[in-house]
């Protein structure tokens, strides 16, 4: 058994400070990686915002063509006022899309619905093919989204 001296039952400062530096390494990962996180999931609740949009404007649409109507494009302002839906809260701000100011919209062809524009206040899901046009359903994607 090997007896410690009163001098050898502490550790050194380099120690110390290598056991610093670890910590302020995981740390610094592990913020990064919860920031990568956050913004993902905002993302997917962004692109599931316009999966709502489209939704209403399905519902709205339904009713339209039972009352014989033809439709084109479907604003998020006409679907938020006849309470087809709330309006959205935009995942990037945490604040709602105003429904007298938002242009977001759904489009329609030949009786369905075909494509989604929507504008948030920091990001949109408007672009698409280089230029400014309502994303294809079978597109909408986290991947589309662009800064305004």
């Amino acid at each position: 058994m090997v007896k410690l001296s009163r001098d050898n039952r502490g550790v050194t400062l380099v120690e110390l400070l290598a056991v610093i530096v670890i910590l302020s390494i995981i740390a610094t990962v592990s913020v990064i990686a919860i920031g990568n996180i956050i913004q993902n999931q905002r993302d997917k609740a962004f692109v599931g915002n316009a999966y709502m949009l489209v939704e209403a404007a399905r519902l709205y649409l339904t009713e339209q063509q039972i009352q014989g109507q033809s439709v084109g494009r479907i604003p998020y302002q006409l679907l938020v006022e006849r309470d087809w839906m709330e309006e959205l809260i935009d995942p990037y701000t945490s604040t709602k899309l105003n429904h007298q100011e938002n242009h977001s919209y759904v489009s329609v062809k030949d009786g369905t619905v075909e494509g989604v524009c929507l504008k948030g206040h920091t990001k949109n899901l408007c672009f698409f093919d280089g230029s400014v046009q309502p994303i294809p359903l079978k597109a909408l994607s986290v991947e589309l989204i662009r800064e305004n």
